[in-house]
């Protein structure tokens, strides 16, 4: 999925130029992981939204179709059509839940994890070719920074990336 998220726009003065300056690299980071998946996805023959589907259980290990659907903003019948197809394609496998059985868990396959594996390691090759000439400080230091900032992001959004 991209977002059509229009640039924010400049300080007026430069007393805020350095966190304009972070709010456009986050932007372009953000953008660059969006082009990434989509180009892993072409790849894999499959669609954006299977991606994200795809990362999402990654994320959570397994999931319900109903935590998938909140997850991704979809219905659970959209998430059905995904989900088929991704079992169809064998990325994804569905497995009975251990204490409801009207309910069932969607887990990665082993060609799944393959996948999001190939995301990242590409994505922790860039990391470590941007940060060659980088301090650990630097790094630690821009590490709590994104961590800070995604996990304010989720909070003003309402939303937890682990539910």
């Amino acid at each position: 999925m991209t977002a059509d998220i229009s640039p924010p726009v400049p300080p007026a003065s430069d007393a805020n130029a350095t966190l304009w300056e972070l709010t456009t690299a986050g932007i372009a980071l953000v953008r660059s992981i969006e082009s990434l998946r989509a180009y892993v996805a072409a790849k894999e023959s499959i669609g954006t939204t299977e991606m994200r589907a795809l990362a999402r259980v990654a994320e959570a290990d397994r999931l319900t179709p109903k935590q998938l659907a909140t997850s991704l903003g979809l219905t659970t019948g959209a998430v059905t059509a995904v989900a088929d197809r991704l079992v169809t394609s064998g990325l994804l496998a569905r497995y009975a839940h251990p204490t409801d059985r009207r309910s069932l868990h969607l887990e990665l396959t082993a060609s799944g994890q393959k996948v999001i594996d190939r995301i990242g390691v590409t994505f922790r090759d860039a990391i470590t070719d941007a940060s060659r000439d980088a301090t650990a400080e630097q790094i630690h230091e821009t590490a709590r920074l994104l961590q800070a900032t995604a996990a304010r992001v989720l909070e003003i959004a309402g939303n937890d990336i682990a539910s």
